[in-house]
């Protein structure tokens, strides 16, 4: 039913004339009559920014974080990466600002333009209706139903503070029981893992042989339950807690409830957001920075781990600390390590992806490969890349070399489709477009959706029931790419892994720049297909014989531009322990 048409009063005369509207929708509105008129469609307008232009943004942000000394502002030191990369493609409720400043200015552009007398927000996430009540407020105009960022701020805080709890209850426990237990002992060098991704630190560890160790940052009892796949002596590895103090506890408390007061009270984050975002970059935008930070809220349980790091330090004497990850926890756990005088180490579990959280230059960032640093320094996204040694990726040189005797000559060609955890709407989209437009392939084809350890296979079943060449699967990622002719993929560090295994990829990125292409398409000879029409012409030409030809190229090009050899992890390890 389409909206009924409005009147307002002309200021020029006594008449009435129709109400002017401006139509803001997330995607172009397919069968919709309410939506007429003039629209702004956000996903049309978010492909037409450039690369440039939210490196450029990107780069404001880090640079604040590496000036930042963390005392003054410890959110900011452990969430900048949330707000600076542009990640509003990913489920989850949004935090990122670095794409929504160049939306900001589309939009007022076109509201400057048009003049519309309301602007009428259809289904848009809390990020996105921000930056239209910022440009309405700017200029003047109505904007139907205002959201409530102070609401969702919070029940976020409320569910930080119960994550919080159960931390606190988790170390009063260990500091109950420590008379009982064995301390961790000494360590030349702490290893902070993510559990989760343990692929490149893992070797590193095992080709450790100083005094180290292995610090979780978990809870203990989690942590008891839990097997952790590291072939050391597990006396090693310790929980972070195992570290905790009455000290320490106290500061986690006090650094907490200010923080709370300082988001609730004195909102001093957002104070602070608002005018760098509006002294860097020209643009007022304080309802959707309250948006993000309420988006942020519920994650600030991260915040104590900075306070156990010094613990750690403390009662280990380390001299290094080497983090396989940089999310909100270990973020803050290696400026707390920096600032205790401790030498730095990253070691990442996947290859560069081009929105990268680099660390300040003081810490060394061990890159899989010299595109890594080119991508760096060919990007405005940091002022140096001096500490980015390209040492190679350990998994990967497990993984390789590439079988170079591999051709695709028998059919049924098998194509794979290596799915991410992106929202649903693009999920679904990618897998129906490939699909779809492999159905040009003269030869005949079988087709496996290989779905990311974070989701749901019941997501693709449609697919499945749809064509009997279609199958799911969520096991065996590396045998599956091996008997694979082509590797689909969005922007997935399985393209890469595919090329070492010997097996092409081509990248189907529909959402570029905001899903970013990733440095091994953007600078290797990877299909970086952007559009329908493109993936149509693609589909369109391929063969056994072009399959061919990708895959010597891409072998080619993975073998000068990798680092696939087998002893990187003792390399990265050896480094470590020199400079200790």
């Amino acid at each position: 039913m389409t909206e009924k048409q409005r009147f307002i009063q002309n200021p020029k005369c006594c008449s009435l004339v129709p109400e002017r509207v401006l139509h803001v929708v997330e995607q172009a509105p397919v069968d919709d009559e309410s939506v007429g008129g003039d629209s702004f469609v956000i996903g049309d307008e978010l492909q037409e920014i450039s690369p440039e232009t939210l490196d450029e943004i990107f780069r404001t942000f880090r640079r604040r974080a590496v000036r930042n000394d963390g005392s003054a502002d410890p959110i900011y030191d452990a969430f900048w990466p949330e707000f600076a990369i542009p990640l509003a493609a990913t489920p989850g409720d949004p935090t990122a600002l670095t794409h929504l400043i160049p939306l900001y200015r589309k939009l007022d552009r076109r509201v400057g333009e048009t003049e519309p007398d309301r602007i009428v927000c259809h289904g848009l996430q809390a990020d996105y209706r921000g930056v239209v009540e910022d440009v309405a407020d700017g200029r003047g105009v109505d904007v139907d139903r205002r959201s409530s960022p102070r609401a969702a701020l919070l029940w976020g805080l409320v569910a930080a503070l119960l994550k919080f709890s159960l931390l606190a209850v988790d170390q009063l426990a260990v500091l109950a029981t420590r008379p009982f237990r064995d301390s961790p002992g000494p360590a030349e060098t702490v290893f902070v893992p993510n559990v989760n991704r343990l692929g490149s630190l893992k070797p590193v560890i095992e080709s450790t042989t100083g005094e180290f160790r292995v610090v979780v940052p978990n809870f203990s009892v989690p942590f008891r339950d839990r097997d952790i796949d590291l072939d050391v002596d597990e006396r090693r590895i310790d929980p972070i807690t195992a570290y905790t103090s009455g000290r320490s506890m106290l500061t986690q408390v006090r650094v907490f409830g200010r923080t709370m007061s300082d988001l609730l009270v004195r909102r001093t984050l957002q104070s602070d957001l608002t005018e760098f975002v509006a002294a860097e970059h020209g643009v007022e935008m304080p309802r959707t920075v309250d948006h993000c930070v309420a988006n942020l809220a519920p994650t600030l349980n991260a915040l104590p781990f900075a306070s156990l790091m010094n613990e750690v330090v403390r009662r280990s004497g380390c001299s290094a600390a080497v983090f396989g990850s940089m999310g909100p926890k270990q973020l803050g756990m290696l400026r707390s390590a920096q600032r205790s005088g401790v030498r730095t180490y990253h070691v990442p579990h996947t290859a560069t992806t081009g929105y990268e959280p680099l660390p300040s230059r003081e810490t060394v960032h061990f890159a899989p490969s010299r595109v890594a640093v080119d991508h760096f320094e060919a990007s405005d996204q940091v002022d140096s890349a001096s500490n980015v040694v390209p040492a190679g990726r350990p998994y990967l040189a497990e993984v390789g070399p590439p079988d170079r005797s591999r051709i695709a000559t028998e059919e049924p060609l098998r194509f794979v489709i290596a799915t991410q955890p992106f929202r649903d709407e693009i999920r679904e989209a990618f897998v129906a477009e490939v699909i779809a437009h492999l159905e040009a392939v003269e030869a005949d084809t079988e087709v496996v959706i290989k779905i990311h350890p974070n989701e749901e296979p019941q997501f693709y079943d449609r697919f499945r029931v749809e064509s009997d060449r279609v199958t799911v699967q969520e096991e065996g990622l590396f045998d599956l790419l091996r008997s694979a002719d082509l590797t689909f993929t969005i922007n997935s560090n399985v393209g890469l892994e595919s090329m070492v295994l010997g097996t092409p990829t081509c990248c189907v990125n529909l959402w570029s720049p905001i899903v970013r292409i990733r440095p091994y398409a953007e600078y290797g000879p990877v299909p970086a297909l952007r559009s329908s029409d493109a993936l149509s012409s693609f589909a369109d030409g391929l063969s056994v014989e072009e399959i061919d030809r990708m895959t010597d190229e891409q072998t080619e090009y993975v073998e000068e531009s990798y680092v696939l050899d087998p002893d990187c992890s003792e390399r990265i390890a050896a480094t470590i322990s020199d400079d200790t």
